[in-house]
C-alpha cells in the first residue's frame, strides 16, 4: 500500500498524503465525497464499494470500513494494548463517574503523564485536556490519540457507550477490565427496544475483553443480574448491596463531605472506604471502580488511597458556590433513573424544600419524557420545566411531552428560557431550600436548531445570582 501520513474519514479534513476512509453513515455516505478527498490530497481510499473507473489513486476494498480502518490505525499509530492497562465502563448512568474515578486512581499508580481518559466530559491525555465530540471517539481518533501521545500511555480508562459498541467505535480495542453499571430507559430512538439496548451493552464483555480480562457487574440492577448469568467462560465478579454479590457493599452513608461504606471482598476481607463524591448513588460507582481494579490485581493500598483522593466529577451533583441562603447543585441527570438518584439523594441532604429545574433533549428518546416528569414529581417539592438541548425540535413540543407525566396535583411552572427558569427557581427558593439544575451538567452549550450556543448552567447560576443581588442593592 502506498505510504500514508494520516488516516481521515471526513473529506473536509483530508490533506496531502491521507488515507480517506469512506464510511457509510446514517445521514451521509463517505463514498459521495471521494472526489473531494482526492482533490484535497488523499493518496488512497478505503471503501466497501468497488473502485470507480475515474479514480486513479489506490483503492482498498473491504467488507467493513470501520473495522478495517481500526486495524490500519492500530498498526499505523503503533498502539499495543498488551503494553497498557485498559478499563472500559458501560451502562446508562454512572459511566462518567466510574471511568473518572478509575482514571484518577490509575494516575496515582501509573502517573498522570502516562494515563488517559476518554469520555463525555472530555479526553485527558498525559495531563492535557481535550474537548470531546462524543462520549466514545471513533476508533481511528482514539488510536491516534493514544499512539501520538507525548508520553507512553500505560493506563487507559474509557466510557463505552451503546452507540459506540454498535457503530464499531471500539473496533480493535481490548480491555483488562469491563464494568457494567446499570441499564434504564434511554436511547430507544436508536436501539428501538430495551432488549436491543441490552445486547449493545453486552458486546463490551463478549467482544472486547482481553484474554484473562475481568468483568465487574452491578447485580443490584435487573439487567446486571441477567448479564451476569449470561456471560460464560470469562472471569467475572458481581458487586452490589445484594447478599449474593461477590463484592458486597454495606454500612453506606453520605453527607456533604462525601460517601462512606464497607466492602466485603471474595476473600472475606472487609475494607473501609471513603470518597469525596457526594450522593448515595456514588457508593455503587465507587465500589464498581474499586472492585474492578482490585480484581485485576492492582495494589490494594494504592486503590483505596486513590479513591479517597479522587475529586468530585464535573457536572455530577456539582455544587455552585453562591453566597445565597439556599444551596444550588448542577447535575447531568437526563434520564428518569438518574433523576430519581440525584433528587432522592438531594432530598435527604436538604433542610427545606427541593426545587428542580429540568427539561428533555430534542431528537432523542421521546418515550422517556413523561417518565422524567414522573421521577421529578416523586422526589422533589416543586419543579420548573424548561428547555434543555431542543436541537431541531420546538421547545414547546418537548415540554408538552414531558409535562404529561406530572400528576395533576404536583406544583410546577413552565419557563421555556433556561436562564429565566434558573432565575425563577432562585426567586422561589427560601432559606434552607436546595435547587437542582438538571440535564446539562458539564455541558458548556445549548443546542438550538442545529447551532450550539454558549450556555453553562454553573456560570449562568452565578450570573443570575449576581444580577439579583445588584438589583436588591439599588
Amino acid at each position: 500500500m502506498m505510504k500514508i501520513n494520516n488516516i481521515v474519514y471526513d473529506s473536509r479534513l483530508v490533506k496531502n498524503g491521507c488515507l480517506f476512509c469512506a464510511i457509510k453513515g446514517f445521514l451521509t455516505d463517505g463514498n459521495n465525497f471521494v472526489d473531494v478527498a482526492i482533490k484535497n490530497g488523499a493518496v488512497a481510499v478505503l471503501s466497501e464499494n468497488e473502485k470507480p473507473k475515474n479514480v486513479n489513486i489506490e483503492w482498498i476494498k473491504c467488507d467493513n470500513v470501520k473495522q478495517e480502518m481500526a486495524k490500519i490505525a492500530k498498526d499505523f499509530y503503533r498502539v499495543n494494548f498488551d503494553d497498557m492497562f485498559c478499563a472500559a465502563v458501560t451502562g446508562t448512568n454512572g459511566k462518567t463517574s466510574v471511568a473518572t474515578i478509575i482514571y484518577e486512581i490509575l494516575c496515582k499508580i501509573f502517573g498522570e503523564k502516562n494515563s488517559c481518559l476518554t469520555g463525555t466530559i472530555g479526553n485527558r491525555v498525559c495531563g492535557e485536556f481535550f474537548e470531546a465530540a462524543r462520549t466514545t471517539p471513533e476508533a481511528a481518533d482514539a488510536l491516534k490519540m493514544l499512539g501520538c501521545a507525548k508520553n507512553k500511555i500505560k493506563a487507559l480508562s474509557m466510557e463505552a457507550s451503546s452507540h459506540a459498541l454498535v457503530l464499531e467505535r471500539l473496533a480493535q480495542f481490548y480491555f483488562d477490565l469491563a464494568i457494567f453499571t446499570n441499564l434504564t430507559q434511554d436511547h430507544l430512538d436508536f436501539h428501538n427496544t430495551m432488549e436491543e439496548y441490552f445486547l449493545a451493552k453486552k458486546r463490551l464483555f463478549s467482544e472486547h475483553l482481553k484474554t484473562g480480562g475481568v468483568a465487574i457487574i452491578n447485580i443490584d440492577d435487573e439487567y446486571g443480574k441477567q448479564l451476569f448469568g449470561e456471560l460464560k467462560n470469562i472471569k467475572k465478579f458481581s458487586v452490589g448491596f445484594s447478599q449474593n454479590a461477590d463484592y458486597k457493599i454495606s454500612d453506606a452513608h453520605c453527607d456533604l463531605s462525601g460517601t462512606f461504606f464497607k466492602l466485603k471482598t471474595p476473600e472475606k476481607k472487609t475494607l473501609k472506604l471513603r470518597s469525596n463524591l457526594i450522593g448515595n448513588f456514588n457508593v455503587i460507582n465507587c465500589a464498581e471502580a474499586v472492585c474492578g481494579l482490585l480484581a485485576c490485581g492492582l495494589d490494594e493500598t494504592a486503590v483505596i488511597n486513590g479513591l479517597a483522593a479522587a475529586k468530585q466529577v464535573e457536572g455530577r451533583i456539582d455544587k455552585v458556590e453562591l453566597d445565597a441562603p439556599f444551596s444550588v447543585f448542577v447535575d447531568y441527570a437526563h434520564t428518569p433513573d438518574a433523576l430519581v438518584k440525584i433528587l432522592s439523594t438531594a432530598k435527604k441532604l436538604c433542610k427545606g424544600d427541593l426545587i428542580t429545574v429540568f427539561g428533555a433533549g430534542g431528537n432523542r428518546d421521546k418515550k422517556k419524557r413523561p417518565l422524567m416528569a414522573d421521577a421529578v414529581s416523586r422526589n422533589c417539592d416543586f419543579a420548573i420545566l424548561t428547555s434543555d438541548n431542543p436541537r431541531n425540535e420546538a421547545p414547546k413540543d418537548i415540554i408538552n411531552d414531558v409535562k404529561d407525566g406530572f400528576p395533576s396535583d404536583f406544583p410546577f411552572e413552565i419557563v421555556i428560557d433556561r436562564k429565566a427558569a434558573i432565575k425563577f427557581a432562585f426567586e422561589t427558593a427560601k432559606a434552607g431550600d436546595t435547587v437542582i439544575i438538571a440535564g446539562k451538567g458539564h455541558e458548556k452549550y445549548q443546542e438550538i436548531a442545529g447551532v450550539k450556543y454558549h450556555f453553562d448552567d454553573k456560570e449562568t447560576a452565578r450570573d443570575v445570582w449576581d444580577e439579583m443581588k445588584k438589583r436588591r442593592e439599588k
